[in-house]
């Protein structure tokens, strides 16, 4: 059985926001433009004031070259997590001068926005 996902509305300080966000690359290879995601995006995200003071969690899931048989496989080159505790957080840190200074900018030079989606769920565990 897979964990059930749904759009969160945040009724408590105690719920979770989660932004899932996927990503296409735009430029260069997959392996360059994963290098950059991992060693220059991620320090930059962690390193904002606001990113301390609003972000929970973030998690980088790169993509793989595995593939199940009589699967289709996504056109997303990888997915971003990021926690948050409510979904005024999300707002806030998504409209701080530092995620639009700073870390836009990046984002712009190696995925192509315009193509990221984002899904703000409420996590709901079957299994521990």
């Amino acid at each position: 059985m897979v964990p059930s996902q749904r759009r969160s509305r945040i009724a408590s300080p105690r719920d979770e926001a989660r932004c899932t966000e996927r990503g296409v690359y735009d430029h260069a290879t997959r392996l360059e433009e994963s290098q950059h995601w991992g060693e220059v995006h991620g320090p930059l995200f962690a390193a904002q004031s606001e990113s301390k003071q609003y972000v929970r969690r973030y998690i980088q899931d790169h993509r793989t070259n595995d593939a199940l048989p009589g699967t289709t496989a996504s056109n997303f080159d990888g997915i971003a997590e990021i926690w948050f505790d409510d979904i005024s957080g999300a707002k806030a840190f998504f409209e701080s001068d530092g995620y639009r200074q700073n870390v836009i900018p990046d984002e712009e030079a190696f995925m192509d926005r315009k193509r990221c989606e984002l899904l703000y769920t409420h996590e709901h565990s079957v299994m521990p």
